[in-house]
């Protein structure tokens, strides 16, 4: 696990735990707060490969002579 700085956390982390697991407390019935499904990790894929697999000359428009 990663060590946060104090008072500082993900924004996504910090909404898990103010809006989304009460809610899930309650939807699911669990007495609780232990018995809640938590997020371990979370993994963004960006979508970057075939830009960085390609030159950047192929990608620039050509001049063209008029």
């Amino acid at each position: 696990m990663t060590t946060i700085e104090a008072g500082t956390l993900p924004r996504l982390k910090e909404r898990y735990l103010n809006v989304l697991r009460p809610q899930l407390q309650e939807e699911l019935g669990l007495a609780n707060v232990m018995q809640v499904p938590r997020l371990e990790k979370i993994v963004l894929n960006c979508g970057v490969g075939r830009a960085t697999s390609s030159s950047p000359s192929s990608r620039a428009p050509s001049a063209t002579s008029s």
